[in-house]
């Protein structure tokens, strides 16, 4: 078999969801054509070739979440490999340090949040649009691809509160997640200047001069937000659309609320990942102390205290 069968092959029993299949397809293509250019064999392929791979796209500048996720999809393909073909598993043993979390998004401030949503001028169907989707975003945590999901048969009642049937990320059934009643609001004035005319219908679609009916998808949300944030003064390298998601969990941290009611608001399958907020909040709580400016004035008034008279 050639390498391309081999991918094809192991993409088709992965049982992605979404656009799962196209991620793991881009990070096998940028190793194998790495491999041309440079002229690696394919086929007798050894641990050394991912390690200067590695070092390949440390020297690109990647990510290293990128950099990370690309080397574990590595280490799946040839462990998969080796168990259904027996060929040699050249990732046994090949080190793949997760990136340490103060590389991860950076949540905005409460402050910051209120800017952004002030920011936006809702006296048209974009601004409209857009004011809901952030809203929604740092009321509610969620992802992209979960906005660019919602259909208006999803806003539903339960137990007499509001919420939206949400499809999770690498999801196939949807679960109910509660929105504010503000946010609600938002929804419902961006729909009520789009006229949905069935149940089936995005709620979130492009913008156009006709009556086309055409839903976002996960990029457009994303370049929503970054235009969005961009305008308000606040995009930089660590803030990015999923930092909406990360706001609504830093607050609720900061708010004093349980871990494990965090977890369960923001849908963690683990609680290693809500305790990235955690940590982050107990970060910015130690540095608002400024623990070096304390012993500073501590130092210096002992030092003035000790100074001869009349000197």
């Amino acid at each position: 078999m050639t390498i391309n069968q081999y991918i094809s092959e192991y993409l088709s029993v992965q049982n992605f969801t979404g656009k799962s299949a196209k991620t793991y397809e881009t990070a096998l293509n940028s190793f194998f054509n790495w491999c041309i250019r440079t002229g690696v064999n394919v086929n007798n392929l050894t641990v050394k070739d991912i390690v200067r791979y590695n070092s390949f796209l440390r020297e690109s500048d990647k990510r290293q979440n990128t950099i990370f996720f690309y080397t574990t999809v590595l280490k799946l393909f040839f462990k998969w490999r080796a168990e259904n073909y027996g060929l040699p598993n050249i990732g046994t043993g090949l080190k793949n340090k997760r990136p340490p979390y103060n590389f991860i998004r950076h949540p905005l401030t409460l402050d910051e949040s209120a800017k952004l949503l002030n920011d936006i001028d809702q006296t048209d169907k974009r601004g409209k649009r857009d004011y809901a989707v952030i809203k929604l975003m740092l009321s509610s945590g969620l992802r992209c691809i979960e906005v660019s999901r919602l259909i208006i048969a999803d806003i539903v009642q339960e137990h007499g509160q509001s919420g939206l049937m949400v499809r999770g990320k690498g999801k196939i059934d949807k679960e109910f997640v509660h929105i504010t009643s503000e946010c609600l609001a938002a929804i419902e004035n961006y729909l009520a200047v789009v006229y949905p005319g069935n149940e089936k219908e995005p709620i979130f679609r492009r913008v156009y001069e006709s009556d086309t009916v055409r839903p976002l998808n996960a990029a457009m949300v994303g370049k929503i937000v970054s235009t969005r944030l961009s305008a308000s003064g606040l995009k930089s390298r660590n803030i990015t659309p999923h930092s909406l998601r990360h706001t609504a969990g830093s607050l609720l941290s900061k708010s004093g609320m349980d871990t494990y009611d965090i977890q369960r608001y923001m849908r963690h399958t683990s609680l290693k990942v809500t305790e990235v907020y955690i940590r982050q909040v107990d970060q910015q709580r130690f540095e608002s102390k400024k623990p070096h400016e304390f012993l500073e004035k501590l130092f210096a008034s002992k030092e003035n205290s000790q100074i001869p008279k009349g000197c």
